[in-house]
């Protein structure tokens, strides 16, 4: 697809597009609606319209922030433009921003206020986490990074670490707390008892902070959840298909394979990556034939997250039906309208 001039054309159009309608200098993130959209700061101080933004532009700049991030890096990997350096370093002052405006350490904000540049709402969610956690750790290790930023990151994901073992505890149902202790009140931070997809977020949380920063707290909690979590993420492969549709959206699997591969990339002991292997290959298989997953009739972002996710399985071809998916994908994006189709 790289040799297809028209097609970079429109992928770069598509970002030309992000950047001129969907970002905020002020803040440096992506939003999902035109920035003056956001709600203002006093709406922010009120908890208007909820404690998550919904439905607000406001509510997804973590995850779409941590997989752009992300993306960079493969950009760079892949082409060597060295575009992708600027473009990368503005989206990290964004995602930095989300962990540090609020001055709790280890919580990551969903996104800020464009108004007054630091104003949060209060609540976040695992998904939001995982994308964070997940293209911080790329950025370090790309060589797109510099020390200090790199220095910088250490810090987040062991407050992000921190922040886990402090909260993710029977009295807590296993959730994470939101800004100022606030309790989770949609289970959207549970990181215990999950579903399979959800499995490997925590020992992937703890394997992040391990890997960076070398603190052996860390590696023993990493130690501790993996190999549950690594025996829940191989039962994807059984699930039921009306479990998969009824708990498994597309989005899941992108996630879901990031915290396999990032468990992959850290861990030093041949058996257990090879079933990290295993689970990164079983995933991207059944994507490909479960009718959960039939991109025929998806829209753009989500052929974009169930592929992404096969990607990330370094054993898995992208067959020639998910090659095709994908330029169409690309080819229907309409970035005036559908801004999460740009960042996925």
């Amino acid at each position: 697809m790289l040799s297809d001039p028209g097609l970079l054309e429109k992928m770069d159009q598509a970002w030309q597009t992000a950047l001129a309608r969907y970002y905020a200098p002020r803040t440096s993130l992506f939003y999902a609606t035109p920035p003056a959209e956001v709600p203002t700061a006093a709406q922010y101080a009120r908890g208007e319209p909820n404690i998550h933004a919904g439905g607000t532009g406001g509510e997804d700049c973590a995850m779409f922030g941590g997989m752009l991030l992300a993306a960079m890096c493969d950009r760079y990997e892949v082409t060597g433009d060295s575009r992708a350096g600027e473009d990368a370093r503005r989206v990290f002052d964004g995602l930095r921003l989300l962990a540090t405006v609020h001055g709790e350490p280890g919580f990551i904000a969903r996104g800020v206020c464009v108004e007054d540049g630091r104003s949060v709402y209060p609540g976040s969610s695992r998904v939001q986490f995982t994308n964070v956690v997940y293209g911080l750790w790329r950025y370090h290790r790309s060589p797109l990074s510099d020390a200090g930023e790199r220095s910088e990151i250490a810090a987040i994901l062991a407050a992000v670490a921190n922040k886990m073992t402090r909260e993710v505890t029977f009295e807590n149902g296993y959730s994470f707390r939101f800004l100022g202790g606030v309790p989770d009140n949609r289970r959207v931070s549970r990181m215990r008892n999950v579903w399979v997809h959800e499995a490997a977020r925590l020992p992937m949380f703890y394997a992040a902070a391990w890997d960076l920063g070398r603190d052996e707290e860390h590696a023993r909690y990493y130690r501790e959840y993996l190999p549950l979590a690594l025996h829940h993420s191989l039962d994807f492969a059984t699930t039921e298909e009306s479990d998969l549709r009824r708990g498994v959206p597309p989005y899941s699997i992108s996630q879901m394979q990031a915290s396999l591969e990032l468990l992959l990339a850290v861990e030093p002991e041949p058996a257990l990556a090879a079933a990290l292997r295993q689970a990164l290959r079983q995933v991207a298989e059944r994507v490909e034939t479960c009718p959960v997953y039939d991109l025929t009739n998806r829209n753009p972002r989500e052929r974009a997250e169930v592929i992404t996710g096969q990607l990330m399985s370094p054993a898995t071809p992208l067959s020639e039906r998910q090659q095709s998916h994908l330029r169409e994908a690309i080819w229907q994006l309409q970035p005036e309208k559908d801004a999460a189709g740009l960042y996925m």
